[in-house]
């Protein structure tokens, strides 16, 4: 009877905790929020991909395309779910998330209440880094907990499965087309079973794991290339999405220093970081009573985490999204960390008041952003570019509506995707909104740019007034190079006042 209970408040508890995160994203159907900079990209590409565009033909990012697929189903299953297509997909991911974690905890051996603990200090910060959601990392984030998952039972119970190591593998191959850094797992945690196997001169187990890995990696590499074949945009797919995300990836070492303290802060301020220091100190208290395989899996743990951390300020960048594929080790620590804890024998009271203590420190730390979150993300209505309201975005989505037919082009400069999706448009360009790098730098994409755009001007450009008047000086994001043609091509639509301004192509 009592544990009939315990796993019906598991069960209540982890969905509430999967509905906190939800009702967090902004492709929920209660929120009023236009999509996010890059999610409003990424739902363009699904929707482009539906109506025959091409990846990297006729759509330009440096993510990976896993991205645009899983925004594609997205976008189908909108046209028969009334715009519910994304929010779907994304419930799927998140519960797929959280049933791993639930897995996990019982590989740690942890009771009930470590489990509903550990999930109580890692959900405010899932829904802090999700950033409103439909990031590369949200996805990344299910595959990597599932591969720690499929990895650490490897270590704990030695099962060995050709399934689960294929699993392990078709996982890699799939977070790196979502994003080629982000599969440090895999590699800290392969090359540990390499060492593990020679170590132990265990090398059948080392064959069978090579290659059962290799191939559910390979099966993966395949489809995806025989998709990039069939739309003849392999060698564009490889270029765009490794190259360009190199280039975008490149920082000096004082801005990675500068992103390394920006992503401790907030790990502090959001009460985790408290896990790692407690993780390594039980792990080297109880090295001595820990077998070979337990002292490789923390080893491996621990330089896992901080290979990763070392990824996720390679770019230099401060975007909290980028934070989220540190998550699955802080829940692990933190999970293992509660469980040698209550595990440690004194009386009862104080027992129930350590735990007491414990619990408090994520309502403590996070509470009240969880609070304004919700009522933020569901009550806002908030046309957004970069973090400020715009006034008029309706008004030039409106006039757009009104003066082109569908198949007409238009153009919009370094904003977001959001005028494109609700005016039912799609860019002249595959550059419809570019990528963030220098393109005085970058002299090969700068011609494409200006080629794409010789080739055939769109109907209507729209940018920011601050770009117009001020901000063309140079073409680090090809601002020189717009004002050019719109001075050269274009009127300005004087009906149109506010922080965008809408230009139209004259007549020949």
């Amino acid at each position: 009877m009592k544990k009939k209970v315990l796993n019906t408040l598991i069960i209540i508890s982890t969905i509430i905790m999967v509905g906190c995160v939800l009702l967090s994203l902004q492709s929920n159907p209660f929120s009023v929020m236009d999509p996010q900079h890059d999610s409003s990209m990424f739902i363009y590409f699904g929707r482009g991909m539906s109506n025959g565009l091409i990846p990297y033909i006729d759509m330009l990012d440096h993510k990976g395309p896993m991205l645009w697929f899983i925004n594609f189903v997205a976008d189908l299953i909108d046209k028969v779910a009334s715009g519910w297509g994304l929010f779907i997909v994304e419930l799927i991911f998140i519960g797929a998330a959280y049933y791993s974690m639930l897995k996990i905890s019982k590989l740690l051996k942890s009771t009930s209440l470590v489990y509903l603990l550990t999930i109580l200090f890692i959900t405010p910060v899932i829904m802090l880094l999700f950033n409103n959601g439909n990031y590369t990392e949200e996805y990344a984030f299910t595959f990597i907990l599932w591969a720690l998952y499929l990895l650490i039972r490897n270590f704990v119970t030695e099962e060995n499965t050709k399934l689960s190591l294929f699993i392990i593998g078709s996982l890699g191959a799939a977070t790196f087309f979502l994003r080629p850094n982000m599969i440090s797992v895999w590699v800290v945690f392969c090359l540990m079973f390499l060492f593990f196997g020679i170590f132990t001169k265990k090398y059948f187990v080392l064959r069978k794991q090579a290659l059962w890995i290799f191939i559910g990696g390979t099966s993966v590499v395949c489809l995806i290339s025989l998709y990039g074949i069939l739309t003849n945009s392999f060698s564009k797919m490889w270029n765009d999405s490794i190259i360009i995300n190199m280039m975008y990836s490149t920082s000096s070492t004082v801005e990675k220093i500068n992103s390394g303290k920006f992503f401790l802060k907030l790990f502090w301020q959001n009460g985790i970081l408290w896990s790692v220091f407690g993780y390594a100190l039980i792990v080297l208290l109880n090295w001595k009573n820990y077998n070979l395989k337990y002292k490789f899996m923390h080893i491996t743990l621990l330089i896992g985490f901080v290979v990763n951390f070392l990824t996720i300020i390679m770019s230099g960048r401060n975007y909290w999204h980028y934070g989220v594929t540190q998550l699955p080790y802080f829940f692990i620590m933190i999970c293992f960390s509660l469980v040698t804890i209550t595990n440690i024998k004194f009386k009862k009271i104080h027992k129930y008041c350590l735990i007491t203590i414990i619990a408090a420190i994520p309502i403590v730390f996070s509470a009240k952003y969880m609070i304004s979150n919700l009522v933020y993300i569901n009550t806002t209505i908030f046309p957004n570019y970069t973090g400020r309201k715009i006034s008029n975005s309706h008004q030039i989505i409106s006039y757009i509506d009104n003066h082109t037919t569908k198949n007409q082009k238009i153009y919009v400069h370094n904003i977001d995707a959001n005028i494109y999706l609700q005016s039912g448009r799609f860019a002249n360009s595959k550059y419809f909104v570019l990528p963030a790098i220098d393109y005085d730098k970058t002299s090969k994409l700068k011609t494409d740019f200006e080629n794409s755009f010789e080739h055939s001007y769109p109907k209507f450009i729209v940018v920011t007034k601050v770009l117009y008047t001020q901000d063309h000086e140079n073409d680090f994001m090809m601002n020189n190079y717009i004002y050019d043609v719109i001075q050269k091509k274009y009127t300005k639509v004087k009906s149109i006042h506010g922080e965008m301004l809408l230009f139209k192509l004259n007549p020949n």
